[in-house]
């Protein structure tokens, strides 16, 4: 009976693959960077030699009105689903169930250090890969998207009513491209007084709004974003400093993000491109005394191609981390090194 099972499992299988259009990917990639940070930043220099936590494997599979795909990464050095989703394709629309790159994610920056940071940690949008509902439209989306919900510190009770809502309507045009973004958050905590925390009861709302924009003029493309966002730690996006809501005696204590970045890339031919990036993020909180927190990146790399899927990209980057919501220095870090890929 067990081979019986067995053999119609298999059968299933074999056609359901046969049905469906199945193309395999990979990506691996390795950085070699040095950094050196002065002494208010941890006076610390450090040489990285690894495989990049965002290297992948992964899967796309293609069919009239169910298609889907899945992807395997190698954060903290073990296999970590990064991706696994379906999508069914109704008339004008496409329905996503899963897990990918949500909504408010803008792949505009090319900078190397830190696993390919792309200046997510300076001003770029970047909320990740998160289980989710997705409605597209053409180039809008929708998406209703696991919320993610911290207590404070409190140790109290979180509660949770809705999802956390995104939208991103994508323009493009021949020469030129525009992305118009937002989402939003809310849940409740409720905790008891403790010798650090008054008694909570009250609502941690965070929001984000904001657009990018870009134009390719010949071989030079100029792109950039600026957004404004509530408690961007608790949402969470991506970011550099402090950005979090706080727990006083009065209540949950707002914080408020700037965020900011411009690109201008220049293609010399087909297997060289340089590429010129700084973003800027700034926090300020409601909390009475606080100060802004603001840090400012820069880099400059070339990438070179020898091979359509083979990349070798030297860069060159300063990370400012100014001074924080208390006034103090933190510093600067200086980078360079290279980043190798080859896709397959």
């Amino acid at each position: 009976m067990n081979r019986i099972i067995l053999i119609l499992s298999l059968v299933v299988f074999n056609v359901s693959f046969c049905l469906a259009e199945w193309n395999f990917y990979g990506s691996a990639r390795v950085s070699t960077f040095y950094s050196s940070e002065d002494e208010d930043a941890g006076d610390d220099a450090d040489t990285s030699w690894d495989l990049q936590s965002n290297a992948r494997i992964g899967a796309k599979v293609s069919g009239d009105e169910i298609s889907g795909g899945f992807e395997y990464g190698t954060s903290g050095g073990k296999a970590n689903i990064r991706k696994l989703y379906g999508i069914w394709k109704f008339g004008a629309g496409e329905l996503l169930v899963g897990q990918d790159y949500t909504p408010l994610n803008l792949f505009y920056s090319c900078q190397c250090y830190g696993d390919d940071d792309c200046l997510l940690s300076y001003g770029l949008l970047w909320n990740s890969r998160k289980p989710m509902l997705q409605l597209k439209f053409k180039g809008l989306k929708i998406a209703f998207v696991k919320p993610e919900t911290s207590d404070l510190d409190t140790g109290g009770d979180v509660d949770v009513t809705f999802p956390k809502l995104q939208i991103r309507y994508h323009i493009d045009l021949d020469n030129f491209f525009l992305d118009i973004f937002g989402g939003i958050q809310s849940y409740k905590i409720i905790a008891e007084a403790t010798e650090t925390t008054p008694i909570v009861d009250d609502s941690v709302n965070s929001h984000v709004i904001g657009f990018g924009t870009g134009a390719n003029i010949g071989a030079l493309t100029i792109s950039g974003s600026v957004y404004s966002a509530q408690n961007i730690r608790q949402f969470p996006l991506s970011t550099t400093g402090a950005g979090d809501a706080v727990v006083t005696a009065s209540g949950i204590e707002d914080s408020s993000t700037l965020s900011m970045f411009a690109i201008i890339a220049f293609k010399i031919n087909d297997k060289i491109k340089c590429e010129f990036g700084t973003g800027h993020v700034a926090h300020k909180s409601d909390v009475s005394g606080t100060k802004k927190d603001k840090t400012f990146a820069y880099y400059f790399n070339t990438c070179i191609t020898p091979h359509d899927r083979i990349f070798i990209i030297p860069e060159l980057g300063l990370i400012d981390y100014k001074d924080d919501s208390a006034g103090i220095s933190e510093g600067k870090k200086t980078y360079g090194g290279i980043k190798w890929q080859i896709n397959f």
